[in-house]
């Protein structure tokens, strides 16, 4: 009616459509008029689902619309000019570099549920719920091995430190500049960064915020230099809730760093 393209793949016509202020869960994919691919939910997304809060329409004709219009396991794709579908719905001003300004592109989705705010929201809170529980049982469990295989196990504002016995008796300052090889891992071993596969140690001046999670500075407070450590950190003191930027890290994890502290060396 006000201009909005689509294409039907699938139609459930009993199912119910959703209100404004209600989340959509979809499988999405977006394409160019040629059908290039450059984004896809399912190999992006850790669920390999998107959630869609349906807000007002800035326009008539816009994406929302098409939205609204939507039963639950239908599966339809919408033509859109990029601006519109950039500036309006996502309120992005800069387009990708790829796409021609007044060229189409297709969003394709399917719908797979539809939940109220107050739904959502109860759900949201009881995988949090979930969440926390299964890592408070992973954390005890590192614990529990450590303390069966170290001499000593140190717990430092909820986080937890295995010391090797320090060379050198220097205890690291506050406002010190060091340098520290290190890797970081999940409890199930997957290293996900190291110093040694990027050739050189990350730098660091102690007691500066914001360079560090909270768990790791509280552990090196205790360290000298030449000294090297494995420390666990819960998520209340890394990355707590809502995981890493880009979700390398999810919610509710806790990291296990492997460190050596080194002297600052001037390059």
């Amino acid at each position: 009616e006000h201009g909005l393209k689509y294409k039907y793949h699938d139609i459930n016509a009993d199912e119910i459509t959703p209100q404004r202020g209600d989340y959509l869960t979809v499988y999405m994919q977006w394409k160019t008029i040629e059908d290039s691919i450059f984004y896809d939910s399912r190999t992006i997304s850790p669920s390999g689902k998107d959630i869609i809060m349906l807000g007002k329409a800035k326009h008539l004709g816009g994406i929302e619309e098409g939205f609204s219009k939507l039963q639950k396991g239908d599966s339809v794709s919408f033509y859109i000019n990029p601006k519109r579908f950039y500036n309006d719905y996502l309120a992005i001003q800069k387009l990708p570099q790829f796409l021609n300004g007044e060229e189409e592109i297709i969003i394709t989705l399917r719908l797979l549920d539809i939940e109220s705010e107050t739904a959502y929201q109860q759900k949201i809170e009881e995988q949090k719920e979930a969440l926390e529980l299964q890592e408070l049982q992973e954390v005890g469990h590192v614990v529990a091995e450590w303390k069966a295989k170290y001499d000593s196990v140190l717990e430092i504002n909820g986080s937890y430190l295995v010391l090797e016995e320090a060379l050198d008796t220097t205890q690291l300052m506050y406002g010190s500049l060091i340098q520290l090889n290190y890797e970081a891992s999940f409890i199930n071993g997957v290293t996900f960064y190291s110093t040694y596969k990027n050739g050189f140690p990350d730098e660091f001046q102690i007691g500066k915020e914001g360079q560090m999670v909270e768990g790791l500075s509280n552990a090196l407070s205790k360290m000298s230099y030449n000294q090297k450590a494995k420390v666990l950190v819960p998520s209340y003191r890394g990355f707590g809730s809502e995981g890493s930027p880009g979700k390398v890290i999810p919610p509710f994890t806790p990291i296990i760093y492997d460190i050596k502290v080194m002297p600052f060396v001037q390059k």
